[in-house]
């Protein structure tokens, strides 16, 4: 490749010529490669059908149980924000009486 260069070197415009044909070459090579690498893809089996099933049935469950879980957070923090009402209740009512 060096003594190519070099022999083109009193000719830079096909110095360039010969470095893109270079280039574009290589880009034909990687795009046949590709080409066939998609081609020797197998068809999908059952067991992967049934494993893309299984997984799409997991996310909707996870999905469902996702609103169930915020409802019963907006639960629990309702029932904590009721619980310190109380106690704060319950602090004024003793603070009342040492006053």
């Amino acid at each position: 490749m060096k003594d190519v260069l070099e022999a083109l070197a009193p000719w830079p415009v096909i110095q360039g010529i010969v470095i893109g044909l270079i280039i574009a070459g290589i880009g034909v090579w990687a795009m046949l490669r590709g080409l066939q690498d998609q081609q020797k893809k197998p068809d999908p089996g059952v067991e992967d059908l049934q494993a893309r099933w299984e997984m799409q049935q997991a996310i909707a469950h996870m999905h469902e149980n996702s609103f169930e879980i915020v409802k019963l957070l907006e639960k629990q923090n309702d029932i904590g924000e009721r619980m310190l009402a109380a106690i704060n209740r319950l602090a004024d009512s003793h603070w009342n009486r040492s006053q």
